[in-house]
């Protein structure tokens, strides 16, 4: 997968959760797609699998957030 297939994928993932009634959703991407979406690896550079970390709205993560 490439930048546009992995922002293509949230979308798609986007729609999921409005379709179920989750709304919104704290995820943290991790590994190659996280690097790849923040322009830390070369475009051309393809990664395999998205590592993702989702948690619950009660739950208050203790990780770093990067923007």
């Amino acid at each position: 997968m490439r930048k546009h297939d992995i922002e293509e994928r949230f979308a798609r993932l986007e729609d999921l959760a409005e379709a179920y009634g989750l709304g919104k959703q704290l995820v943290y991407v991790a590994g190659s797609a996280a690097l790849l979406l923040q322009g830390h690896l070369l475009a051309t550079r393809a990664t395999e699998d998205i590592d993702l970390m989702f948690f619950h709205p009660r739950s208050s993560p203790s990780l770093p957030c990067w923007t």
